[in-house]
């Protein structure tokens, strides 16, 4: 390994002119200093490395690569679990097609029938897609996807509308007239036809 080669080198270097005795300790020194500039040079490793108080390089190396190993794995793990769970996560937000919250957009009922056209009409003839856009708004509610005369919307409001109508109709029947007389309801209409007279 290079580091190790570069440790050799130096501890040959700085320690030939010296006695035994000198040279023993600076290439304690030496190996020590080494350790110390290889775990600065491990970023977020060195901490745990430091910790550990490896006594000479290859220890140090190791036990790195041990905790690269085990940090690159649990990356791993992370990184799946947190892909299965985007597939089944419900969306922050309302649907782009009928605003609705709850689902995407693929995803919208509103939206059922028009992919069949959008398939269909998906491609230039020169091969390129183009993105179909969804030109049909309701009249009444302003919402894409669906026109008035099928609007759900409107459709409601109308019904509550009539649910009321009919209550005070039915309330109007049982009352009595202005005059205080006979209810509403029970006056009965004809059509009264005269005979022309010739006067």
């Amino acid at each position: 390994m290079r580091v190790e080669a570069l440790q050799n080198l130096i501890i040959e270097q700085e320690t030939a002119d010296f006695s035994p005795e000198i040279a023993q300790a600076m290439e304690i020194s030496i190996k020590r200093q080494v350790i110390q500039v290889f775990m600065e040079g491990l970023g977020n490793l060195k901490d745990y490395i430091k910790a550990r108080n490896p006594l000479t390089l290859d220890k140090a190396i190791q036990a790195a690569r041990e905790e690269e190993r085990i940090r690159m794995s649990s990356e791993e793990s992370k990184k799946l679990y947190k892909g299965n769970a985007v597939a089944t996560k419900k969306p922050n937000g309302s649907c782009n097609i009928c605003n609705k919250p709850g689902h995407w957009a693929r995803d919208c009922r509103s939206n059922r029938g028009n992919n069949t056209n959008q398939s269909k009409n998906s491609s230039t003839p020169h091969g390129t897609s183009k993105a179909a856009v969804n030109t049909i708004t309701c009249q009444y509610c302003k919402k894409p996807g669906h026109t008035k005369d099928v609007c759900r919307k409107l459709k409601y409001v109308t019904g509550k509308r009539n649910e009321a109508a009919q209550a005070e109709t039915s309330e109007n029947q049982n009352q009595p007239g202005a005059s205080g007389g006979r209810p509403v309801g029970s006056i009965k209409s004809a059509a009264i036809s005269f005979p022309e007279s010739s006067h």
